[in-house]
C-alpha cells in the first residue's frame, strides 16, 4: 500500500497530480475527508510526503514441555500491505484446491498418520508426491510476495526443564520478539513504517506488547514501529505463512531436521533473511 500526502492543496498517488495519473482529491472535499482521518488516526504528519506501510506477521513454533519437540522459535515474514493483499488470494486458492480450510505446519507434518491434524487426516496426505507438490506451491506463494524473513530460535534441553528453565524461556521469548521487531524496523527506508501481527498465544502474547514498548524506546526514529495486533492463524492466511516459517526455523535450530526440512530452510534463506540462534539458555 502506498499512500502519498504531498505538501500541496491536492492529494494524488505517486507519479503525478493529473487525473490521468490517478485520483486527485481536493483538500477539504468530502472525498478527501476519509483519507485525512486515516492519516490522523495513524499519526502521520501532514509534512510527510510518502508513507509506505509494511506489515510483519509472526508465529511461534514448539511446545517446550513436549519431550518430542527439541527447538523453539518465533519467526515470520515481512511485506508491504499491498503485497499481503495479493498474497491472500493464491494462498487461499491453493488450500481450496486441496480441500483444506487453513494451514498449520505441525498438522501437515502429521498428515495421513494416526493423530494427524484435522485438515490433513485423509489418507491422501500420506502420499509423498502430493505433500511435496502442495508444500512447494505454498512456498512459491511466499517467495513471490514476501520481502524478508525474520526469526529467532534456540534448542530445548528437556533435562533442564524446571521452574528456572521456564523463567529463562520467558525472558528469551521476550528478547526474541523485541529482537525481531527491532531488526524489522531498523531495515526500513526513511518513509516506511511497519505494523506487527502476532499469532495470539495467551502464554506469550503479553511479551510481544512489552517487547514493542522496549523497541520504541530504543530505536530511532521510533515512529518506524507502528501498531501491534494479535489474531489466529485460522483466520489469517498471512499468519499461516508465518507458522510455516517458524516451524522450519525451529527444526533447523533443533539440529534434527531431515533432508526435506533442510531444503525448505535453504529456500527460505534465498530471500532477505535475518535469523538469529542461541544455543544455550
Amino acid at each position: 500500500m502506498l499512500i502519498c500526502l504531498p505538501r500541496c492543496d491536492r492529494l494524488a498517488p505517486k507519479g503525478g497530480t493529473s487525473p490521468e495519473a490517478g485520483v486527485c482529491l481536493e483538500r477539504g472535499s468530502d472525498a478527501y475527508l476519509p483519507i485525512k482521518k486515516l492519516a490522523l488516526a495513524l499519526n502521520w504528519s501532514p509534512e510527510e510526503t510518502v508513507v509506505v506501510l509494511q506489515q510483519a506477521y509472526f508465529d511461534e513454533s514448539g511446545d517446550p514441555p513436549d519431550p518430542n519437540v527439541h527447538g523453539f522459535a518465533v519467526a515470520g515474514c515481512r511485506a508491504s500491505v499491498e503485497d499481503w493483499v495479493k498474497f491472500h488470494g493464491p494462498w487461499k486458492q491453493c488450500l481450496d484446491d486441496h480441500g483444506v480450510s487453513w494451514f498449520h505446519m505441525t498438522d501437515f507434518m502429521q498428515g495421513g498418520k494416526a493423530g494427524g491434524g484435522e485438515e490433513f487426516r485423509d489418507e491422501k496426505w500420506g502420499e509423498p508426491v502430493l505433500r511435496e507438490r502442495f508444500l512447494n506451491h505454498l512456498l512459491g506463494i511466499i517467495e513471490e510476495h514476501v520481502v524478508a524473513h525474520v526469526g529467532f530460535g534456540w534448542p530445548l534441553l528437556h533435562d533442564e526443564f524446571d521452574a528456572q528453565f521456564k523463567r529463562k524461556l520467558g525472558r528469551k521469548t521476550l528478547y526474541a520478539m523485541g529482537h525481531q521487531m527491532a531488526i524489522t524496523a531498523s531495515l526500513l527506508g526513511h518513509s516506511e513504517r511497519v505494523n506487527f501481527v502476532f499469532a495470539d498465544h495467551p502464554a506469550i502474547s503479553h511479551r510481544a506488547l512489552e517487547a514493542r514498548h522496549r523497541v520504541i524506546a530504543s530505536i530511532y526514529p521510533p515512529d518506524r514501529v507502528g501498531s501491534i495486533a494479535f489474531d489466529t492463524p485460522r483466520r489469517l492466511t498471512q499468519l499461516q505463512a508465518a507458522d510455516l516459517v517458524a516451524y522450519v526455523v525451529r527444526e533447523h535450530v533443533s539440529g534434527r531436521g531431515d533432508d526435506d526440512m533442510r531444503r525448505l530452510y535453504e529456500r527460505l534463506i534465498r530471500k532477505e533473511t535475518h535469523f538469529c540462534y542461541h544455543f544455550s539458555m
